[in-house]
């Protein structure tokens, strides 16, 4: 994202909509909001910024800070004032299509209203007696006349101000200063028009202004017989005009809209459920999980919370901890690539509908004006002539020419279809580029069964939005504690990836929502319940409970020894009694990957050996003709039958029969034999 400057809290509050009374009765130290806008005496740097009370003002400021516009600025002037001119007239534009809308909607309902009572005369009761009685009952007491009329003036108006723009002698593509000579564009004598309810305020031309601005002899006064002063005022005034209106009206508009396409619109901030989940639980909200922008509620309690973190009265949050990080799969890196594909196939389809947009209109206006040049103005089919005021059928020399209507509709239909609007380069370029150039897009480890199974369970903090290699630091890369029964600690490469790429655990999963799950036994009052199954817990929810080791000894019926145990609460260790154990782990190998746990005596290894040894194991080539380990694990069998690279039968038996061709087993569970 790019970089933008300091915004102050306060500014940032206000324009998301909360009062200042609100603001400063909700959070403990609200002094320190006020300190960013006070100048510092010891920091002769550090400017005094306006203490602002309602949004739009906070919208300017806003604005004008991250643009970083300022008045005595002739570059910013520049940059800005050309956009900020067409930004006001296309709001303009649009206040006035709304007003005269509803003008014509109240017009038509009028009309509505008289036409059903002169039709049902006979049947409804005569209420109103007279026209002008039922000129009262209207809304709205304007006729149609009168609203096109107004908006005709009205477009004037605007024509007015883009013919100022236009006529600069300067080229379009470069921007307009209000350091301009304006006296040069052509004095157009303006005056303000009152404003109306509904519009914004603006310029209309004045009597002298239709007069002389028009035509040629208008525009030849303009620039010859003018005096200085003259044109000395029209530049003012409208210098005015743009310092008043575009300034306060189009940046308060624009900081608004800045504001809500960086924090609260859908399409360019999303904060996902699992955010919007985290967000209610750090900070006690009750806010629908739908609702993934960012609320005024959540930057004021977040706000709150991060001062009474600088007090020493909430806790940091730790970084490394597991229940701060989550994977992001397979299948949701692809989604959110499609999500990319999705907005440039969107881009193409506006862009080509605009272009045939354009080409319909062309085509429309070319076919009037080439029949209001042969006298066909109503586009009906006619033979006229060329030479000779009259036609008749005798005479030779007169050419005869047939114009036919333009039939917008049918060219239209033939023109948009959807194999000419829709092209699928942009959705397949977007998958391909990321299956073509994204580091975590890799070639399947295929050399033997345990390097594929591996690399299936694989984790990476490198990679889009991850950690790189040069700037990782030693605590990104050690081990954590709520690493235990989630991501393996001996299992890592050797090299600059040391600690960024690890394996999940033997019996780690990864739930719906991204966080690594482990398994535990329940135990209640000092039994181990293992016939209820396995419950998994993440790093998070497993802080609120006591963990015994895996290794623990047990009766036949599951008892655990009546001296006091061995527990981890959290980080720390200590020792309970059995009935306030919780839970206890699964197995030993709970806490290594598979590739680890196929190492003999492993609790007897030095680590970095064992850290050899599992790597190593998956650079080894299969021989023709396999065979058991003399020392062995036990997880052998296992790890090669959930790779998928050996036969499975359906149901367990005696093998009876085995050739090169099949193989036969007795179920005892069917009573039959299995090929």
């Amino acid at each position: 994202m790019k970089r933008v400057p300091k915004i102050p809290i306060m500014w940032f509050l206000i324009s998301m909509g909360l009062s200042e009374k609100i603001i400063l009765k909700r959070i403990i130290d609200s002094e320190k909001l006020l300190y960013n806008l006070i100048q510092d005496p010891l920091n002769p740097e550090k400017k005094g910024l306006p203490y602002i009370k309602n949004p739009p003002t906070a919208w300017v400021a806003i604005y004008n800070l991250v643009t970083k516009r300022s008045k005595n600025s002739n570059k910013s002037n520049k940059k800005n004032i050309n956009s900020l001119i067409n930004d006001f007239i296309e709001m303009e534009a649009s206040q006035i299509s709304k007003h005269f809308q509803s003008a014509e909607k109240n017009i038509k309902l009028t009309n509505f209203k008289k036409t059903i009572q002169s039709k049902n005369a006979h049947l409804i009761p005569k209420v109103v007696s007279s026209q002008a009685e039922l000129d009262d009952i209207n809304p709205v007491k304007v006729s149609k006349q009168k609203a096109e009329k107004s908006f005709n003036k009205l477009l004037f108006s605007l024509e007015k101000k883009k013919l100022y723009l236009t006529s600069n002698p300067t080229p379009l593509n470069q921007p307009v200063s209000l350091n301009t000579n304006l006296a040069s564009l052509g004095s157009f004598p303006f005056r303000e028009r009152l404003g109306k309810p509904g519009l914004i305020s603006g310029i209309v031309p004045s009597n002298e202004g239709e007069k002389g601005g028009r035509g040629k002899k208008g525009v030849n006064q303009a620039k010859q017989g003018k005096t200085q002063s003259k044109k000395q005022d029209t530049t003012s005034a409208i210098q005015n005009y743009i310092n008043k209106n575009l300034s306060n009206n189009v940046q308060a508009d624009l900081g608004r809209k800045w504001i809500f396409n960086k924090f609260m619109n859908p399409r360019t901030y999303d904060l996902g459920q699992i955010g919007r989940l985290n967000f209610n639980e750090k900070l006690n909200l009750q806010i629908a999980l739908n609702q993934t922008t960012l609320t005024p509620q959540d930057v004021l309690l977040a706000t709150d919370y991060l001062i009474l973190v600088s007090k020493g009265l909430r806790p940091l949050d730790d970084i490394d901890h597991l229940k701060n990080r989550r994977v992001r799969t397979s299948g949701e890196l692809i989604q959110l690539q499609i999500g990319i594909g999705l907005v440039r196939l969107e881009k193409t389809i506006r862009e080509k509908m605009n272009k045939l947009h354009a080409q319909i209109l062309y085509r429309k206006q070319s076919a009037v004006s080439s029949q209001a040049l042969l006298g066909n103005p109503k586009g009906n089919s006619k033979i006229i002539s060329l030479k000779g005021n009259k036609t008749s059928p005798g005479i030779s020399n007169v050419k005869k020419t047939k114009f036919n209507s333009f039939n917008s509709q049918k060219d239209s239909l033939e023109i948009v279809s959807i194999s000419n609007i829709i092209n699928t380069k942009p959705f397949n370029g977007a998958l391909k580029e990321f299956f073509g150039s994204s580091p975590l897009s890799q070639f399947m480890d295929q050399i033997n069964p345990l390097a594929e199974l591996t690399h299936k369970r694989r984790l990476s903090s490198m990679g889009p939005g991850g950690v790189t290699r040069d700037s990782a630091t030693l605590e990104i890369r050690g081990i954590h504690p709520s690493h235990y029964g989630r991501i393996c600690p001996v299992e890592t490469p050797e090299g600059k990836n040391t600690g960024l790429v690890n394996s999940l655990t033997a019996y780690a999963r990864v739930n719906s929502d991204g966080y690594i799950e482990t398994p535990f036994y329940q135990v209640y009052k000092g039994q181990v319940q293992k016939k209820t199954g396995l419950f998994f817990f993440s790093a998070k929810q497993e802080e609120k409970i006591k963990l015994g080791a895996s290794d623990l000894y047990t009766t036949d019926i599951g008892f655990l020894p009546l001296a006091s145990i061995p527990v981890r609460i959290i980080n720390d260790f200590t020792k309970i009694a059995r009935n306030e154990i919780q839970y206890v782990g699964v197995a030993p190998i709970q806490m290594i990957s598979i590739a680890t746990s196929l190492i003999p005596f492993f609790e007897h290894d030095d680590g970095n050996r064992a850290l050899m040894g599992s790597n190593m194991q998956r650079q080894a080539v299969p021989i023709l003709k396999p065979q058991r380990p003399i020392v062995g694990t036990g997880l052998e069998t296992r790890a090669v039958s959930d790779s998928g690279h050996v036969l499975q039968a359906k149901y367990s038996g005696i093998v009876t029969y085995v050739s090169s061709k099949k193989i036969q087993i007795y179920s005892l569970r069917t009573s039959s034999l299995l090929t």
